[in-house]
């Protein structure tokens, strides 16, 4: 959209490629990649899951349906099994 805005008057008018481009994904869930190579459409998908469920389980964590708090111990060994 280019605006044309002066005292009094404005107008405007769509960049009909832009919108076209736009309009060729319209209903279509598009994953973009900024890798160098591309990688299979299936492997970017799975990817983009993984990270979907990376994100659920660290919104889990830090709201109140996970009942656990931190520990202060000093020695490592007293410290492995708190969280599984």
């Amino acid at each position: 959209m280019n605006p044309d805005i002066r005292e009094g008057y404005f107008s405007y008018r769509l960049d009909e490629t832009h919108l076209q481009k736009a309009q060729t994904l319209d209903g279509l869930y598009a994953i973009g990649s900024s890798l160098k190579k591309e990688p299979p459409a299936k492997e970017l998908v799975r990817n983009d899951k993984r990270l979907a469920t990376v994100e659920m389980a660290f919104r889990t964590m830090k709201s109140l349906s996970l009942p656990i708090r931190p520990i202060h111990h000093r020695k490592k060994a007293r410290v492995e099994a708190h969280v599984l």
